[in-house]
């Protein structure tokens, strides 16, 4: 038996996955899925190695690819991709600046890969994730908060005009209902994106204490979660297909932990429509509890997912050190850092903090 992390998305028969939920809440869950056995030879094949790290030092910890070419597992199974484009092109043909522009190779590669790169099933999967995204409208949302940051920044000076002036509902070219919402889940700076790790990935911050009680069971969390999954995508670069994620801990009470609701719909975002995308997942200061379970269960993960996941307190020297290898320079002061950026709505939403920024698919 084998257990998964959020970067596969496929385990073993009986596999019991745990997964780091939304936020930090990301607490342990426990969930049975009947999947292939085969799976396990995918997991732990070997992957070319990493070429030189795009900032900071350190080695990377993982040792699957996320940075360069994809992984040489690939390579035997080029057949399989053509027929999975072919099969994609003949109903979903791709056209520049619209949603079917998402189904680039690499998003192709990536579920094949989740698939054990069985062909049926990854057509249904990215059917699936693109019927998903034009429900949940997630290019407008994208669209509608590039906007807002536009209107918001003054030819002169995009950093005085507050962002949640025009979420509060000053006439946007794109107005969308969700800004307001998203901006108050977000007002707290829980869940933000912010330069990139030692490996050259986007940093995607998580500080479950600075939730807000009143909002655990909004859809804004849900729409928080959308957005910056896309924000960290958009600023990847060439070569780059992975994330990493810092956890903050210090602090959390469940009191501010969300709904079952919501973990559900969390689970599935990230397990059926983000497969792929996990480089490294830094706990820090994590409960007791988080370090027990994950001891005994290390012995049941698969190598390569084991490896990234990284357990650092502040209150140790070697770990703070730790934290300067796997971040580089980019990583925030309040984490040992030289980046002494502070999180607010304007300074994260407006032009100036990124918040015009639109998935590749749509530039």
């Amino acid at each position: 038996m084998k257990i998964a992390v959020w970067t596969n998305g496929s385990a073993p028969s009986h596999t019991v996955n745990i997964l780091f939920l939304q936020e930090a809440q990301y607490m342990t869950i426990f969930r049975r899925r009947a999947m292939a056995t085969t799976a396990v030879a995918a997991a732990t094949a070997p992957a070319t190695p990493r070429p030189a790290a795009a900032t900071g030092g350190g080695p990377p910890v993982a040792t699957d690819s996320s940075v360069g070419p994809p992984a040489a597992r690939d390579a035997a199974h080029a057949a399989a991709f053509e027929q999975l484009r072919r099969e994609l092109d003949a109903d979903l043909p791709r056209v520049a600046a619209t949603p079917t522009a998402y189904l680039d190779d690499a998003c192709l590669w990536r579920h094949l890969r989740a698939c054990n790169y069985a062909v049926a099933p990854a057509a249904v999967r990215l059917r699936a994730t693109l019927a998903w995204r034009a429900t949940e409208r997630v290019d407008a949302l994208m669209v509608a908060v590039a906007a807002a940051a536009t209107a918001a920044a003054p030819a002169a000076d995009t950093a005085t005009t507050p962002v949640s002036g025009v979420a509060a509902g000053q006439p946007t070219p794109t107005a969308d209902d969700r800004l307001p919402v998203l901006y108050a889940v977000s007002a707290t700076g829980k869940q933000f994106v912010r330069g990139v790790c030692a490996a050259g990935r986007p940093v995607l911050y998580m500080r479950p204490s600075l939730g807000v009680a009143g909002l655990k069971d909004s859809a804004g969390n849900i729409w928080q979660l959308v957005y910056n999954l896309e924000r960290a995508a958009a600023t990847m670069r060439v070569g780059v297909e992975k994330l990493t994620l810092l956890i903050d801990f210090r602090g959390y009470t469940r009191r501010v932990s969300p709904t079952w609701a919501i973990q559900r719909q969390t689970l599935a975002i990230l397990q059926d429509h983000h497969p792929e995308r996990l480089g490294l997942a830094v706990m820090w200061a994590a409960p007791a509890l988080f370090h027990v379970a994950f001891r005994l269960l290390r012995p049941f993960i698969d190598p390569v997912t084991a490896a990234k996941i990284v357990f650092l307190s502040p209150g140790v020297p070697a770990d703070v050190a730790r934290m300067g290898e796997l971040f580089g320079t980019q990583l925030l002061a309040e984490y040992g850092g030289d980046d002494p950026w502070v999180y607010t709505n304007d300074a994260y939403f407006g032009v100036d903090g990124g918040g015009g920024v639109l998935p590749f698919h749509l530039q």
